[in-house]
C-alpha cells in the first residue's frame, strides 16, 4: 500500500515537472520571439529616418535629382 502512495506521489511530482519544463520551454520561446519583433521595429525605425532624410533633402533640393528617363512621374 505504501509503494502505491509513494507511486503516486512520485507521478504527480513528475508531472507538475513536467508542467514547469514546458512553462520554462515556452517563455524561452516567447523571449526570442520578442527580440525579434523588437530587432525588426528598430530596423523599420532606422529605414523610416533614412526615407524621411530623403524627402526631406529632396523637398529641399529638387535639383539635386537625376532628370533621365528612368525617373518615376510621380
Amino acid at each position: 500500500m505504501l509503494s502505491t502512495i509513494k507511486a503516486v506521489f512520485q507521478g504527480i511530482a513528475n508531472y507538475f515537472g513536467y508542467l514547469n519544463n514546458k512553462q520554462m520551454l515556452d517563455a524561452g520561446a516567447a523571449s526570442v520571439v520578442a527580440t525579434s519583433l523588437q530587432e525588426q521595429a528598430n530596423d523599420l525605425k532606422v529605414a523610416d529616418a533614412a526615407r524621411q532624410t530623403v524627402r526631406a533633402d529632396l523637398a529641399h533640393n529638387p535639383d539635386s535629382l537625376p532628370n533621365d528617363e528612368f525617373r518615376r512621374a510621380d
